[in-house]
């Protein structure tokens, strides 16, 4: 090869190597950059939400995140474990003034200013790959590895289909989650038989409206208590995305996603056997 060429051909590869690293790193003054991410790996667009301005004044965990919900309630969607408490116990108090965030710094602040509590995003639950949507999670710190927790009851097949809301279905996980009625269900007979005494029925949930909901159906896998809240949330959310907006008799509607909410309130002389009484509910 004539030495003239040779000079050209390295010119050339240099070039082609030279471009090859400066494509590799940051680009100078930088494209936009990708949507952050959770420890997973999965991308977390909740967590980029906008929030115009959020302020609460002496408020506890549940006061604030209900706050924080209204402020946006087509984007924020929440999964809101309580610590447990006694009736009428109130914890915080939480004072935030906060304008022009990102939800991420909402929720992470309000952590800070109540340590007992921890959040995760959600995306897609292990349950049900399928369901698209993202939410947050707010939980007691170690909750997701307490044995004793209901809501880590594992489920073996959970499955709805009926003409209800997402509400309807929250509100009676109790009954469809086999795995968690039969706990319940054993708990509560060994309180009646240590103590003698008939426990009380547990109340139904209240139905107001008569517009009936369009079609849920949802079906679950060996999954917990809490993946399926999470399921059914990421059910609702898809739902208002895709709609039909009509309930299934034609009636137009528009149903919102929701979060869910489960408290246990502390009550040693409880009926149920647990040392108090689990409640689930929309959120």
């Amino acid at each position: 090869m004539p030495e003239e060429e040779k000079l050209l051909f390295i010119a050339v590869v240099g070039t082609l190597l030279l471009s090859c690293l400066l494509s590799a790193g940051e680009p100078p003054g930088g494209q936009a950059q990708s949507p952050p991410k959770c420890p997973c790996g999965i991308e977390a667009p909740i967590l980029e939400v906008p929030i115009a301005s959020f302020r609460v004044q002496n408020a506890n965990m549940a006061e604030a995140l209900s706050q924080l919900v209204s402020a946006d309630r087509k984007h924020i969607v929440i999964g809101f474990e309580q610590v447990p408490q006694a009736e009428g116990q109130k914890a915080g108090p939480i004072s935030l003034n906060l304008t022009k965030v990102k939800l991420s710094e909402v929720v992470r602040l309000l952590c800070q200013a109540d340590a007992r509590y921890e959040y995760q995003m959600v995306e897609s639950p292990v349950a049900e790959p399928s369901l698209r949507g993202s939410m947050i999670e707010v939980h007691p710190k170690g909750a997701l590895e307490n044995q004793s927790d209901l809501l880590n009851t594992r489920v073996r097949d959970y499955k709805v289909d009926a003409d209800i809301t997402a509400n309807s279905a929250i509100e009676h996980i109790q009954e469809d989650a086999t795995e968690l009625r039969e706990a319940l269900y054993r708990k509560a007979e060994e309180w009646r038989k240590e103590t003698g005494r008939q426990a009380g029925g547990v109340p139904g949930s209240l139905i107001s409206g008569n517009m009936v909901p369009p079609r849920f159906t949802l079906q679950l896998h060996d999954v917990t208590v809490r993946q399926i809240l999470d399921a059914i949330s990421m059910k609702s959310i898809q739902m208002s995305k895709q709609g039909p907006d009509f309930d299934s008799s034609g009636r137009g509607v528009k149903w919102a996603p929701t979060g869910w909410q489960y408290d246990f309130v502390i009550a040693p002389d409880a009926p149920t056997g647990l040392g108090g009484n689990p409640k689930w509910e929309p959120f």
